[in-house]
């Protein structure tokens, strides 16, 4: 599933969704993983945690849906269900973001950023398709 593009609160997404956000005039996309009761885990700027700039240190966090989405357009996008993949299941997806706990990935735009973290969490691959414009074979 993949809804339209909006600025509004009115779509509901679900546990394990993938939240796509389009970021500085839509020149890149943020993604989270949405969690349920309006939270999402997401990767966040270690050095300024406001700052929706690119990062060089991030940790992985829980924030509300609406603090991370901000002015930002926003939607649901699970094309890959479609494509590639079944989604994990909710036990799968809270063990994938354990991992995490307390460890701050080494950012990389092209080998692992937030797309990355979201797509590992819900279909256990790693891939961006902003950064390579193509899915894993």
């Amino acid at each position: 599933m993949v809804t339209e593009w909006t600025t509004s609160t009115t779509l509901e997404p679900i546990f394990g969704d993938r939240i796509e956000m389009s970021r500085s005039f839509g020149l890149y996309k943020h993604w989270a993983l949405y969690m349920g009761n309006d939270i999402v885990v997401n990767f966040i700027n270690v050095d300024n945690p406001r700052s929706k700039k690119k990062a060089d240190k991030v940790k992985v966090q829980q924030s509300n849906l609406y603090d991370t989405i901000g002015r930002s357009s926003w939607r649901i996008d699970n094309s890959d269900d479609v494509h590639l993949y079944q989604p994990a299941t909710r036990t799968e997806v809270t063990g994938r973001i354990q991992e995490f706990v307390d460890i701050w990935p080494n950012y990389n735009l092209v080998g692992n950023n937030c797309e990355h973290f979201v797509n590992y969490c819900r279909y256990g691959e790693r891939y961006s398709l902003q950064a390579w414009d193509k899915r894993p074979s």
